[in-house]
């Protein structure tokens, strides 16, 4: 579980570096930042599915295996562990946004990462550490991901519903990416259980363009920055 950690912080900052810092010094647009990122995953991929192939591997903890009856209630010691692990982290990265100076620097950079840099923050460093996060962040998701079912090639797809949890919420907004995930999260099984799973893709799509047409800055975004 280290070792996914470590491996997944330590490519996420290299990409950062080899993909995004060159092209964020020749003043790229972000659309062309999430052109390469796309790019990015791609590679990254298909060179599993070269090295790897296309199997599924099955991943298991023996400690995290059975369940835990509360009540009437039954709950997978898996489901448990990684609901705790993401409540911990989201407090963890609450805290750093909103109470460090890291953080402050991080909510300036994303609103004018020029201006940002002639206050005197280091873009290049603060830039990093974003990388790291999310490299962390992703892997643990990849991580009880893979144990709940199975390890594969295109695991990282899963990340599309995050993006749009993101966007229903309002994208900038940590709470809002809770809400998005848990009302998305909700609605889907609803739909896989009383209509179909193949339609339950269609469904968050669908909602996706909805939130965009009605209100493209999500349920809790806002459509001025804020000063910090």
């Amino acid at each position: 579980m280290v070792v996914v950690l470590v491996f997944g912080m330590c490519l996420s900052v290299l990409t950062e570096l080899v993909a995004y810092r060159p092209m964020r010094n020749k003043n790229a647009s972000r659309l062309f930042l999430m052109i390469a990122a796309m790019g990015v995953d791609l590679m990254l991929t298909y060179l599993c599915v070269n090295i790897f192939s296309t199997n599924v591997r099955p991943l298991s903890v023996p400690f995290l295996s059975g369940v835990i009856k509360i009540g009437g209630v039954t709950i997978a010691k898996l489901d448990l562990c990684s609901a705790t692990v993401a409540i911990i982290l989201l407090a963890l990265l609450w805290t750093l946004l909103q109470k460090t100076k890291y953080g402050v620097a991080i909510r300036a950079s994303s609103v004018d990462t020029k201006t940002a840099g002639l206050m005197g923050i280091n873009v290049n460093v603060i830039s990093l550490i974003v990388f790291a996060l999310s490299g962390v962040m992703g892997a643990c998701a990849g991580l009880f991901f893979g144990l709940k079912y199975a390890v594969y090639p295109t695991l990282g797809s899963i990340s599309n519903k995050a993006f749009i949890s993101s966007v229903i919420g309002g994208l900038g907004s940590l709470p809002g990416a809770i809400v998005g995930a848990l009302l998305l999260g909700v609605l889907e099984t609803m739909i896989s259980g009383f209509v179909s799973s193949a339609w339950r893709d269609v469904f968050s799509f669908t909602l996706l363009i909805v939130i965009l047409i009605f209100r493209p800055y999500g349920l809790m975004g806002k459509s001025k920055s804020d000063k910090i």
